[in-house]
């Protein structure tokens, strides 16, 4: 495929003027039709690639919202340590008295 855009993109330049020797108008019909034969393909993995990113953005979401909840989780399970800790604080101080 390479060699049929480099036959495309010098055919390109020649017609813009560079100066080069006029490419084969065989060589560029191939060139061109190979890779219209080739572009269903491409389309086709471009579809299946989207697919996929789709699929991991959605994994990503669920993730971050997991990551939240734990967070969520984390800070309430924090404060209740706290509250226990000047119960427990209270606790000694009673019975230090």
């Amino acid at each position: 495929m390479t060699d049929h855009l480099n036959t495309l993109r010098s055919f390109n330049a020649w017609r813009r003027g560079t100066d080069i020797p006029q490419p084969d108008p065989k060589v560029i019909g191939e060139a061109i039709d190979h890779l219209l034969d080739a572009y269903p393909a491409i389309e086709r993995e471009r579809d299946v690639w989207r697919h996929e990113a789709e699929l991991l953005r959605a994994e990503l979401a669920k993730a971050d919202e997991a990551h939240h909840a734990n967070i969520e989780t984390f800070l309430d399970l924090r404060s209740q340590l706290a509250e226990v800790l000047d119960e427990l604080a209270l606790a000694k101080r009673d019975l230090m008295s």
